[in-house]
C-alpha cells in the first residue's frame, strides 16, 4: 500500500503593498489540514506552511515529488493570489512576492508542472484555490485573455487538476487596481464535504475525487453563481481521496428492515449484498451488522437468506437455540418366550456367508432374509408341497420393516401368513408364457394376434436396452430445459435490452436441444438389435438414424451459439434434411417387427414436430417431443425386461398419440403466445412492449418512426393517424434485425437505418427501396452480472447515426467503441474515430458542421474536428463514477449556436448545458423526477429544449437559461426519442408504451397519439 502525502499552502499576508489590498481567499487550510490528516478520514500525512517565504515554498514542494514510488498519492493544495503575467504565464504568489519580479519572487505554474512530470507516483493531486490577478505593466493589456487557463497548464498523465475558479477577478496597471472579487468558498465546501462524509455521492463510504469535485461544485455554485470551479483529470481508475465516517445505512434500507412485511425484509438481503460488494471495509462492517440481525428474524424465510448471505460472505450466522430432546419413549416389556415347538428337519444349509457381508440388525427385529413363520414339513413328505429354504422366503427387494412392526408380537399381527408353495412345472412363469407377464408387459396389455395387414410386432429384441433407456431418460430431461428456457426466453424478449435474462435463456434453451439430439442418437443406438439377418438397406437406416441426430447436433451448435437457436435459418433447415434419418430408422424398426405401428409412428413424428419448432421459433415450447421421449423410455424399459414378448400393436394407440401430440402442439403454442402478450402488456417501463417506438423523425408533414424489435420503419400520416407505408416495404430476407438509430439527410431523400447486425442502410424514402448497405462495424463485448466470474456476452448494434449539415458525411456509433465518418453517396467508409472505451450511444454535428460530438459508456463526450478528423477536446467528469449508472448516451448541439452541446448522464436526472470552447458545463436543466434523461432534442431555432425521461415526461425548457417552461405527461412507459417539426411548432415523442405523440410546443397540448398496439376485432 502506497503512502498519502499532503502538502498545503496557504498565503494570505503578502508584503508586496498591492497584494496586501487584494481579498484573499478564505484560510480554511488548517481545518483542510484536520481533516487529511484524520486516520479515519484522509489517513494523509500532512505538511503545511503558512504565510512562508518563496525558497521555503519551493524546497517542500520539491520534497513532496521527490523519491515518491507509483503508488503513492501526491496531494499540492495551495489557496492565496495566483498571478498572471502579460504573456499568459501563471505564478503562485508567496508572502515574499513582488509583482515586479514574479521570476525570482514566486512559484512559477511551470516549475510545478515539471516537478510533477518527475515524480513517479501514478496519482497526483492538484488544487488551486486562488483569486486571479493578471500582472500587467502600465498602459498595456494582457496578450492571453481574462481567462487564467490554470488546467491547460498542468496536463499530465496521473494528474487531477481542481481549480476554485478560473478567472482573473483583478487586474493591475503599474499601482492602479481594477477590480472587485467576493470571498472564494471553495476550501470551506471541500472541507464540509469530506469531514460531513455528504461528498460521498454514491453511497459506498468512499469519497473519489469524481464525487469531491461534483459535491463542491454544486454546492459553491449555489453560494455564488459567479464562481465556476473546474476539473480535469487523465488517471487510470478512480482516486480515493477520504472514507466517509459518518456512513450508515441508506433510508430506503433502513425502511425495509424495519418494515412489518416480511418481503421487504427480505429484498433487504440484496440490497445489503450488494452494499457489502460495492462498499469499503466500514459499509461491510456494518452490512454484516444488519444481516446478522436478520439471521435472527422471526420469518423463516428472511432468517435463512440472510443465514445463508452470511455464510457465503464468509461470517458464520448466530446459532439458533437447540431444541430440547425428546424424551426417550419407555422401551416395550419384552416379549414372553413364546412355547417351544418341536424342531423340523432342517434343509441343507446354505452356504456360509461372511460377517461382513451381512449387516448387524437391531434387538428385536428379525434379521431379513429369514422366516418367522411356521416350521415347515420335510421336503420328502409325500403329497406335500414343499417351500423355499427358509433363506429365500423374504425377498432381498422387500421393503425394510419398520420398527414398530418388529416390535409388535406376532400373535398379536394376526394369523401366520402361510407359507409359499412351490409351482408345478406346467405353473412357472417361464412355462406360462403371455399369461404372467412383467410389470412392463402389465403396462402394455399384449394382443394375440397383430391386425389383418400389419406384421407382428415386439419379435426382434433392442441389442442396448439399458443405452436406450439413459438416452430417452436424457432427452426427455434436456428437452424439458429447453421447454422452460424457451417459455422464458419468449416471455423476456421485450426486455431482452436490459436485462440478461433473456440471453440467459436462450443460450441454455440452445444448448439443451443440441444435447437433448445427442442423447436421441445415443438412445437410438441402444435400440439397434444384435445378432439378426438384415440387409444393408436396413443397416442403412439405423446407421442414418444414429448420425442425422448426432451429426445436427454437432454442426448446429456453433451457428447457434453465433446466430442464435432460430437465427440462420437456412442453415438450420438444411441440418434438418439430416433429421429425417430419425423417420427412417422408425420405418426400419417398424418393418423387422422390433416396434410396433404406434410406436415407430410416435417416434417417425419427431422431425415433424422439430419443423414445427423451427417455424414457429419455439413457440411447442418442446411438450410434443417430450411426449415422445417418455413414451420411447418406456419402450426401452420393456425390452430391458428378462422374457421379451412383442409390444402391443393396434391403431387405436397410434390414433390416440397422434391426437395426444397434435393437441399438445396446439396448447403449447397457445400458451407461449399468452404468456408472451401477457408479459409485453404488463406496462412496466423496464420491460418494454415488443412494439415500443424508440426513434421518431419528422419528414416534413409526415412522422417515421421505428423501434429496435422491428427490421421496418413506419410512415405515419398524423392526421389520419394511420400508417401510409412502411420502409422497406416488405421484410428484407438479408436481415431480421430491429432498427436501433435512424437520421435522415438534409435534402429529405434518404433515410439511414443503423440495425442490430452492425449494419447501415440507405433508403430512398419516396419508393423505400434500398439504395446501399453500409458495413464496417463490429460487434462488442459486454458484461453481465456481477461477481467474481461475471459473463461476457457479444453485443451488435449501430447505437446512433447523424448526417451533416450538407449532407456530405453520415456519421455512425456503435457498441464497438468506434465512431465512422461515410460518405452516404458512395457507401465509403472514409474515417474510423478510436477514442472511446465503451459504447457510441450518440454523435451529433455543430450547426456548421465542423465539429463532431461523440457520447458513449465510457464517461466521455468526445469533440472531432471533422475536416482533420482528429480529437479537439472532451467533456468529461459528470457523467458518474464507473458504475453500472454512469456514462452519457444521449447529445444534441443548439442550433445557430455551435459551442453549445446538451448531453444527459446516466448518474443524475438533469441535462448538462456545456460550452464546448471552454469545456465546462454553464448550466443545467432541472424537472425530471426519477431515472436519467433518455432522449433531448433542440427546436429548430435554438430556442426550447426539449427532454425526454425515465420517468414518462417530457419537459419543455428555455434554452438559453435551462428555465423549465413546461412538463408533459401522457405516455405511460419510458420516454426513448424526440424530435421537433421544421417550423418547430410541433413535438414528436416515442415511448416504450408502444405510441407517438404530437404535442403543440406552444401551450404542451396534446395533439395526436399513435400507437402500433393492435385491437381486438369486435366479435
Amino acid at each position: 500500500m502506497g503512502r498519502r502525502l499532503a502538502l498545503l499552502i496557504a498565503t494570505y499576508a503578502y508584503d508586496d503593498p498591492g497584494l496586501r489590498r487584494l481579498t484573499a481567499p478564505a484560510h480554511d487550510a488548517e481545518t483542510l489540514a484536520a481533516v487529511l490528516r484524520d486516520p479515519e478520514i484522509g489517513g494523509f500525512e500532512v505538511t503545511t506552511l503558512v504565510n512562508e517565504p518563496n525558497h521555503r515554498v519551493g524546497e517542500a514542494i520539491a520534497d513532496l515529488y521527490r523519491d515518491r514510488r507509483g503508488d503513492d498519492l501526491t496531494l499540492l493544495y495551495f489557496t492565496g493570489h495566483g498571478l498572471k503575467d502579460d504573456d499568459g504565464r501563471l505564478y503562485l504568489a508567496t508572502r515574499d512576492t513582488r509583482r515586479d519580479s514574479l521570476i525570482f519572487t514566486a512559484i512559477s505554474g511551470e516549475q510545478i508542472d515539471y516537478a510533477m512530470e518527475a515524480c513517479a507516483s501514478r496519482r497526483k493531486v492538484l488544487i488551486l484555490d486562488c483569486c486571479y490577478s493578471g500582472a500587467y505593466p502600465a498602459g498595456r493589456l494582457a496578450k492571453a485573455g481574462d481567462d487564467v487557463h490554470a488546467l491547460d497548464q498542468f496536463r499530465g498523465r496521473g494528474r487531477t487538476v481542481l481549480t476554485a475558479t478560473d478567472a482573473t477577478q483583478y487586474a493591475f496597471e503599474g499601482d492602479r487596481v481594477h477590480g472587485e472579487a467576493p470571498r472564494s468558498v471553495f476550501t470551506r465546501h471541500l472541507v464540509e464535504g469530506l469531514r460531513t462524509g455528504r461528498a460521498d455521492l454514491d453511497g459506498d463510504g468512499d469519497i473519489t475525487l469524481d464525487e469531491l469535485y461534483g459535491y463542491v461544485y454544486d454546492r459553491v455554485v449555489a453560494e455564488m453563481p459567479q464562481q465556476r470551479p473546474k476539473r480535469q483529470d487523465n488517471v487510470e481508475g478512480r482516486t480515493v481521496i477520504a472514507r466517509n465516517v459518518n456512513w450508515s445505512l441508506p433510508p430506503h434500507v433502513v425502511h425495509a428492515l424495519t418494515s412489518p412485511m416480511a418481503g421487504d425484509r427480505l429484498n433487504a438481503v440484496d440490497t445489503l449484498d450488494h452494499l457489502h460488494r460495492v462498499g469499503n471495509g466500514l459499509v461491510r462492517a456494518r452490512v454484516r451488522e444488519a444481516l446478522l440481525r436478520l439471521a435472527d428474524d422471526d420469518s423463516r424465510m428472511v432468517s435463512a437468506a440472510a443465514a445463508a448471505r452470511l455464510r457465503a460472505l464468509g461470517a458464520e450466522p448466530p446459532a439458533s437455540p437447540e431444541p430440547p430432546e425428546p424424551a426417550e419413549p419407555a422401551e416395550p416389556p419384552e416379549p414372553a418366550e413364546p412355547p417351544e415347538r418341536p424342531e423340523p428337519p432342517q434343509p441343507a444349509e446354505p452356504p456360509e456367508r461372511s460377517e461382513s457381508a451381512e449387516p448387524a440388525e437391531p434387538a428385536g427385529v428379525p434379521a431379513l432374509g429369514h422366516s418367522a413363520s411356521a416350521p415347515q414339513a420335510p421336503s420328502d413328505s409325500p403329497g406335500v408341497e414343499t417351500a423355499p429354504p427358509a433363506t429365500t422366503t423374504v425377498p432381498a427387494t422387500a421393503p425394510a420393516m419398520s420398527r414398530a412392526d418388529a416390535l409388535t408380537p406376532p400373535e398379536a399381527s394376526g394369523p401366520p401368513t402361510a407359507p409359499p408353495r412351490v409351482l408345478a412345472a406346467d405353473e412357472h412363469p417361464a412355462a406360462a408364457g403371455r399369461q404372467t407377464g412383467s410389470p412392463a408387459a402389465e403396462r402394455f396389455p399384449v394382443q394375440a394376434s397383430p391386425p389383418p395387414g400389419e406384421p407382428a410386432s415386439g419379435h426382434v429384441a433392442a441389442g442396448r436396452p439399458a443405452l436406450a433407456v439413459a438416452g430417452s431418460a436424457a432427452a426427455a430431461v434436456l428437452t424439458t430445459m429447453f421447454g422452460v428456457a424457451a417459455l422464458v426466453g419468449a416471455i423476456t424478449y421485450g426486455n431482452k435490452d436490459f436485462s440478461p435474462a433473456y440471453d440467459t435463456s436462450m443460450s441454455i434453451a440452445t444448448g439443451s436441444w443440441f444435447l437433448s439430439l445427442a442423447a436421441l442418437a445415443a438412445a437410438l443406438w441402444g435400440f439397434i438389435p444384435t445378432g439378426i439377418d438384415r440387409s444393408l438397406g436396413r443397416r442403412l437406416s439405423f446407421l442414418l438414424g444414429v448420425a442425422g441426430p448426432l451429426v445436427a447436433a454437432v454442426a448446429g451448435a456453433p451457428v447457434a451459439a453465433r446466430t442464435g437457436l432460430f437465427g440462420d435459418v437456412w442453415i438450420l433447415l438444411s441440418l434438418f434434411v439430416l433429421l429425417l434419418g430419425v423417420a427412417l430408422f422408425a420405418r426400419t424398426a417398424w418393418r423387422i417387427s422390433m416396434w410396433p405401428a404406434w410406436a415407430a409412428a410416435t417416434v417417425g413424428s419427431l422431425p415433424v414436430i422439430w419443423l414445427v419448432e423451427l417455424l414457429t421459433r419455439g413457440a411447442l415450447l418442446g411438450l410434443p417431443e417430450l411426449v415422445v421421449y417418455v413414451e420411447l423410455m418406456r419402450i426401452a424399459s420393456y425390452f430391458r425386461q428378462r422374457d421379451s414378448y412383442p409390444l402391443p400393436a393396434g391403431r387405436g394407440m397410434l390414433t390416440r398419440r397422434m391426437l395426444l401430440l397434435a393437441g399438445l402442439a396446439v396448447a403449447s403454442a397457445a400458451g407461449t403466445k399468452s404468456a408472451t402478450s401477457l408479459a409485453s402488456q404488463r406496462g412496466d417501463s423496464s420491460a418494454p412492449a415488443r412494439n415500443a417506438i424508440t426513434s421518431v423523425l419528422f419528414l416534413d408533414d409526415l412522422l417515421i418512426t421505428a423501434s429496435y424489435l422491428e427490421p421496418q420503419a413506419r410512415v405515419w400520416d398524423p392526421a389520419s393517424g394511420r400508417v401510409i407505408r412502411v420502409i422497406p416495404g416488405s421484410v428484407v430476407e438479408e436481415h431480421d434485425s430491429g432498427i436501433f438509430s435512424m437520421a435522415l439527410s438534409p435534402d429529405r431523400k434518404t433515410l439511414a437505418t443503423g440495425h442490430g447486425d452492425n449494419k447501415i442502410r440507405l433508403w430512398d424514402v419516396a419508393t423505400g427501396r434500398l439504395e446501399n448497405t453500409l458495413v464496417g462495424h463490429s460487434q462488442g463485448l459486454e458484461t453481465l452480472g456481477t461477481g467474481p466470474s461475471p459473463s461476457v456476452v457479444g453485443v451488435s448494434s449501430v447505437r446512433a447515426l447523424a448526417f451533416s449539415p450538407d449532407g456530405t458525411i453520415l456519421a455512425s456509433g456503435g457498441v464497438d467503441t468506434t465512431v465512422r465518418l461515410w460518405n452516404p453517396e458512395t457507401g465509403e467508409s472514409r474515417k474510423v474515430l478510436n477514442s472511446h472505451n465503451g459504447s457510441v450511444e450518440a454523435v451529433a454535428f455543430n450547426t456548421d458542421g465542423t465539429t463532431l460530438a461523440s457520447a458513449g459508456l465510457d464517461r466521455t463526450v468526445e469533440l472531432w474536428d471533422v475536416k482533420t478528423a482528429r480529437t479537439i477536446g472532451a467533456l468529461t467528469g459528470r457523467f458518474g463514477d464507473d458504475g453500472p449508472l454512469s456514462g452519457v448516451t444521449v447529445a444534441a448541439f443548439r442550433p445557430r449556436h455551435g459551442r453549445t452541446i446538451a448531453t444527459n448522464s446516466l448518474a443524475t436526472t438533469t441535462v448538462l448545458i456545456w460550452d464546448t470552447s471552454t469545456r465546462d458545463v454553464v448550466t443545467t436543466v432541472s424537472g425530471h423526477t426519477a431515472g436519467h434523461v433518455t432522449a433531448l432534442s433542440y427546436s429548430p431555432d435554438g430556442t426550447i429544449l426539449a427532454s425526454g425521461g425515465y420517468d414518462r415526461t417530457i419537459v419543455l425548457s428555455d434554452a438559453a437559461n435551462g428555465r423549465q417552461i413546461r412538463t408533459l405527461t401522457g405516455h405511460s412507459g419510458e420516454v426513448a426519442a424526440l424530435a421537433f417539426s421544421r417550423d418547430g411548432k410541433v413535438v414528436a415523442s416515442g415511448g416504450y408504451d408502444g405510441t407517438a405523440r404530437l404535442w403543440d410546443a406552444a401551450t404542451g397540448r396534446a395533439l395526436v397519439v399513435l400507437s402500433t398496439l393492435v385491437s381486438p376485432s369486435p366479435s
